[in-house]
Formats: C-alpha cells, sequence, structure tokens
C-alpha cells in the first residue's frame, strides 16, 4: 500500500502534493476486518507521511452527505452471504467434479500421498502458496511448485465462483448493494462539476465485496453467460477473473477533468488501468464525456436505497 501511494502521488500530483486535511480530504473505511484497517493505514501514511493515528478523531466514520453508508452497507454484505443460496452450493458442486477430484488426486500424488488430500488441505496449500507470491513475486515459491498451470485454472475457478455468488452477478442483491457508490461518485462529481465547495479526493477502503458489487452496478466483467459448477471448461474466456480484477490493493478510480475548452470529463481506472469496459456513449480507453457519465449514473443514484 506504500508503494501504491507512491504511485498515486506521481498519477496524481495536483491533488496529493499538499498536506492532509479534512476540508481537502475524504478518507472513509470499514472497521470489521483488521485487514482493511492496516491497509487503509498504510496507504494514508504513504499519501502524506502522517501516521494515520494522528488523525483518528477526523477519520472516523461518519454518514455525511454524499459518503458511503458502511454501517448499512455491512448489514447488507451479512445477508448477501446468508440470502444467496448458490454462494455456498455452486462453488461445493464445483469440488465434486471429476475434473476437481482427479486434480485433487494429481496433488496428493505428486506430494507422495498414497490417498487423495482432502480439498480443505490443499486450499490451505494453495492459499500459503498465493500469500508467498505476494510477499516474494520476483521468485517462484516452493509452495507453487506442485500447482501445475491447469491445476492453478482449475483453483482460480472455484474462487472466481464463489465471489461470483457471494457478492457477484450471481447474487441478486449485489447491483442494490453497488449502486451506493454509484451514489457517492454522482453526489461529489455534480459539486466539482457546478463549482461548489468540494474535497479534492474521496477515498474508500473496504472490502472486496463492495468492489464486486460496484463492477455489477456498472456492468463491467460482465459475461454474455451464468458462471456455474458445469461450464468450466467453456468459461476460460470469461471477463469475471478474480486474479485480474480482485488482487491484492484493488483500485477503481474517477477522476473528474475539466478543460479550458470546458468541456468536462471522467476518467474510469482499475488496477491502475484505463477501464475500458465502461461503455457509455462518447467513452473511449476510459475517458467518458461528463454528460455521458451523469446521464448513465445519475438515474442509478437516485433510485439507490438500503431500506
Amino acid at each position: 500500500m506504500f508503494t501504491l501511494a507512491d504511485r498515486f502521488k506521481l498519477q496524481y500530483p495536483s491533488i496529493f502534493k499538499i498536506p492532509y486535511s479534512k476540508e481537502d480530504f475524504q478518507f472513509l473505511h470499514t472497521f470489521t476486518e483488521h485487514c482493511v484497517l492496516k491497509s487503509f493505514e498504510a496507504f494514508f501514511e504513504g499519501l502524506f507521511g502522517v501516521p494515520f493515528d494522528k488523525n483518528y478523531e477526523q477519520l472516523k466514520n461518519k454518514t455525511e452527505e454524499g459518503s458511503i453508508d458502511f454501517e448499512s452497507l455491512e448489514k447488507m454484505r451479512i445477508k448477501m452471504k446468508t440470502k444467496n443460496q448458490r454462494a455456498a452450493t455452486e462453488p461445493i458442486r464445483f469440488t465434486e467434479k471429476p475434473i476437481f477430484l482427479n486434480m485433487l488426486s494429481n496433488i496428493s500424488e505428486k506430494l507422495g500421498y498414497n490417498s487423495p488430500l482432502n480439498w480443505t488441505t490443499v486450499r490451505i496449500l494453495f492459499d500459503i502458496c498465493r500469500y508467498d507470491y505476494g510477499w516474494n513475486n520476483d521468485k517462484i515459491s516452493p509452495w507453487c511448485a506442485f500447482f501445475s498451470e491447469n491445476e492453478q485454472k482449475i483453483l482460480e475457478y472455484y474462487e472466481d465462483l464463489s465471489c461470483y455468488y457471494e457478492y457477484g452477478y450471481g447474487n441478486e442483491l449485489a447491483r442494490e448493494m453497488g449502486c451506493n457508490q454509484i451514489k457517492s461518485l454522482i453526489y461529489n462529481f455534480m459539486k466539482v462539476a457546478n463549482g461548489d465547495k468540494h474535497p479534492k479526493a474521496v477515498v474508500h477502503t473496504s472490502h472486496r465485496a463492495y468492489f464486486e458489487t460496484l463492477q455489477v452496478a456498472l456492468d463491467i466483467t460482465k459475461d454474455p453467460y451464468i458462471l456455474t459448477a458445469d461450464n468450466f471448461e467453456t468459461a476460460q474466456d470469461r471477463k469475471w477473473r478474480t486474479t485480474n480484477d480482485c488482487p491484492y490493493a484493488t483500485q477503481f478510480t474517477a477522476v473528474f477533468y475539466s478543460c479550458n475548452n470546458e468541456e468536462k470529463y471522467v476518467h474510469f481506472t482499475m488496477n491502475e488501468k484505463s477501464l475500458d469496459e465502461i461503455n457509455f456513449p462518447g467513452c473511449k480507453d476510459g475517458l467518458c464525456p461528463w454528460s455521458s457519465v451523469f446521464n448513465r449514473l445519475k438515474p442509478i443514484a437516485n433510485t439507490c436505497n438500503l431500506d
């Protein structure tokens, strides 16, 4: 998160060149998970060189006009996990498929076991592989050595299925939850467009649920078919791929530009790359006319309600 903050300062020097003040910057984060808080602290300190705890009283999660009500969203997130039965059943169905069972046998054989390891054990090994690679990505992790490329694709598909039905297109509540980020975006950009007083940056740090439901609300990374336990082989070209779209330190940014000719634009990026999947009228490589963004997203914001 420190290095991500350094890249943000290089990418947006006119925004982050000034010291932190609560008038110029609005920071909000969820308080439900320790990892979210630690990521937030590191990103904040990387941007401003000031330890987070010195500003804690200014950054408490308050429901202000135009901000995200994380308390209500947390209730919605829990509801999403408990109400959608396929969030549990579809990934389990995939673990019962011959291709998955053969994978468990092959991995067990490579490790010298005469009988297949269970899925819980293999999943722990794969998690260690991923975490070790995340910490030391300049070399091949020994924990990853016994996973073939195809086996990694199978394990990736299991994760994609889990996310798809937890917070993605497979959950009917995802769009309802994701609209809240759009509501915040539209509210703050309307202030910029109208010349009203506004913060230079609004930064939200949260659980992956908020990012994945935002993808749904924006209709990005959407496939023309439904992901199920049965279509692993035919879904290799899928857009919904958490490896690419929801890695460590995932980010979605929307930057408002006012040009000399009075034209106004919004540039969307995801994980520091222009988001060319945004298909509003007039958009190219993630750069969209403000009028197009407003016309497409304002109706979503107007009808967005967590109640």
